[in-house]
């Protein structure tokens, strides 16, 4: 049995015992069936000056509806009650990607049915500053090819377009296809990323500091999934070599990357590996050039016994990353490293950032402005989902106790995403939380000291 279908089968028993022990633990609301509407998969971009824009998805018995809500500082709506509705779908799990516009909006790419269920493109539809739809009221499509174009992904560029990812099976298998959007929603240009024998999916992306965009994601052309990347330049020409390139690739497998650009530097990538027989955490810095800097297979982020999953990295400054990961050893917990990117080593030993529990899921994380980070993640422990956050500063230390600090209750499809304020030095974390009719997505501010400072249901 492959190692990524056993932690799939481990996350989903785990997921379902979420599911179970929570409905126990809690008293069944007494809705009626039109009013059970879910708000779920929160998805939040900096919108200059302190605000942010949340992206979320409200589930209804038709299917679904894409909403954006503009926060202020102290988190007041700035937008129409409800939010601005972007689009409807006929299917209940529509998958979307936001990103700023650089002005004040928001540039939101998603998966679209109108051509039925099996047959999902992609659209996409900028809302300005005021949450006016600036593109076709109906969004415009980024890409219309035959069969299934599933979970979009984008980063802007440095002139006011977006660069838009996703998985393709127009080909029968699944392929990564990009394109570039203008700043207009018009598409000036077409990528064939990887289309590669077998599946190309679990794609990430990353904004580069050259002007372009950086993809990377699991490759399965050969007998082991191994981890890919393909760099765009400024001038929306395939920098690396045609199909891809290898980051890292062996007898056992590789799977969820997780990309950031480096300043000059390059993209640093980390992913669960599974080359010890049990899944450890490796990082490897690629330069521009497409040049591994690190030790080829990259360096280890930890050699303890306890099986490792589902990394997320940031860079804290032009010198350093860290990376935050969960890991099964005496219970679940999330643990971090920071990683020398100019010595190619760890310059310290992995910490503990939360307290062990039955299960921990979904790491974020941001870097705090002053050489640490800040993450947040999931936690499930006597029946309770509950989100938590911790921030670590440049030595390692926790600076908001050894479990971190309580943001929330969550519900159970909640991945909790999180961005710097800007203005006053905080934090601003989003979640879907509970409510009397479903689901509801939270919104909470936490300041530099840990201070939940406001908290808001969008």
């Amino acid at each position: 049995m492959k190692h990524g279908f056993r932690l799939t089968l481990v996350l989903t028993w785990l997921c379902q015992a979420m599911l179970w022990n929570a409905a126990k633990a809690r008293p069944k609301a007494d809705v009626k069936p039109e009013q059970n509407v879910r708000h779920e998969a929160a998805a939040m971009v900096p919108a200059g000056q302190g605000d942010v824009i949340i992206v979320w998805r409200a589930v209804v018995p038709q299917g679904s509806d894409i909403y954006a809500q503009k926060l202020d500082t102290d988190g007041k709506r700035i937008w129409r009650n409800g939010g601005v509705e972007i689009c409807h779908q006929s299917i209940a799990d529509a998958h979307f990607s936001a990103v700023t516009d650089s002005q004040g909006g928001v540039i939101v790419i998603w998966e679209d049915s109108r051509e039925g269920e099996y047959n999902t493109d992609i659209y996409a539809q900028r809302l300005d500053e005021y949450g006016k739809p600036m593109w076709n009221r109906t969004g415009v499509p980024v890409c219309t090819a035959r069969h299934q174009q599933l979970f979009p992904k984008a980063v802007v560029d440095q002139r006011g377009g977006v660069y838009v990812f996703w998985t393709d099976y127009r080909n029968g298998n699944a392929d990564i296809f990009a394109c570039h959007l203008d700043f207009e929603g018009r598409v000036d240009h077409r990528f064939s990323i990887c289309t590669e024998k077998e599946d190309q999916m679990d794609l990430t992306v990353a904004p580069s500091p050259f002007g372009g965009a950086c993809v990377v994601w699991v490759d399965h052309r050969f007998d082991s999934p191994g981890i890919y990347a393909q760099l765009i330049n400024a001038n929306d020409s395939l920098r690396w070599r045609a199909g891809g390139l290898p980051v890292c690739t062996g007898v056992y497998q590789q799977e969820t990357p997780s990309v950031i650009s480096v300043n000059k530097k390059g993209f640093a990538v980390a992913w669960a590996d599974y080359r010890d027989r049990l899944a450890k955490v490796f990082v490897q810095l690629v330069n521009s050039d497409g040049v591994m800097v690190f030790l080829s297979g990259g360096i280890s982020a930890s050699s303890s016994s306890g099986p490792q999953y589902i990394p997320c990295i940031s860079a804290v400054d032009s010198t350093a990353a860290v990376v935050t990961w969960l890991q099964y050893e005496k219970g679940a917990g999330m643990l971090q490293r920071r990683i020398d990117l100019t010595k190619s080593v760890q310059t310290n030993l992995p910490y503990a950032i939360s307290r062990p529990s039955l299960a921990q899921f979904w790491a974020s994380s941001v870097p705090d402005g002053k050489g640490g980070s800040v993450a947040t993640w999931l936690e499930y422990d006597g029946g309770k989902i509950k989100v938590f956050a911790q921030r670590t500063a440049a030595d390692g230390k926790c600076l908001w106790g050894k479990a971190g600090r309580l943001i929330g209750a969550a519900k159970e499809k909640s991945h909790p995403q999180i961005v710097i304020d800007g203005m006053h030095r905080g934090f601003i974390i989003a979640w879907t939380g509970e409510s009397a009719v479903g689901s509801d997505i939270v919104v909470a501010c936490v300041s530099e000291e840990g201070k939940i400072m406001w908290k808001r249901e969008v």
